[in-house]
């Protein structure tokens, strides 16, 4: 073999599968599983102003459809803001010491149970406007 020259190989590298496309259904019988499914769909509001003006003031996320919930809010430097545990999530925008966070940007996470008794976990970024 020089090496500009072809070379016919006679075994095969990989061997082509048949599977199935999207949108065939999988068959599931009775030594099959049909794979979990979580129906949690959260709404995670990424902006919020707790200003007083009755707009807006509260951050609110409805969890009921976990179990074991948790909510932390982290600002940038990583330091906690506020915790709660609890599956109807109401935030007025005040710190562990019960003082006003500072107009800037912010994450929370959320950990929990999904109705599988799955962990379930998200997390977005939060704008604290004045």
């Amino acid at each position: 073999v020089t090496p500009n020259s072809v070379e016919s190989i006679s075994t095969p590298i990989a061997e082509v599968v048949n599977t199935p496309t999207i949108s065939e259904t999988p068959i599931v019988n009775e030594n099959q599983r049909a794979p979990k499914s979580s129906d949690v769909e959260l709404i995670l509001p990424n902006i919020f102003t707790p200003n007083d003006d009755g707009s807006n003031d509260i951050l609110t996320i409805n969890m009921t459809q976990l179990e074991d919930v948790s909510l932390v809010v982290l600002n940038m430097k990583g330091q906690v803001q506020f915790t709660f545990q609890g599956t109807e999530f109401m935030w007025d925008g005040r710190d562990k010491n019960g003082d006003l966070v500072p107009s800037g940007s912010y994450i929370y996470f959320i950990t929990g149970k999904d109705n599988l008794g799955e962990l379930y976990k998200k997390y977005t970024n939060l704008e604290v406007k004045y």
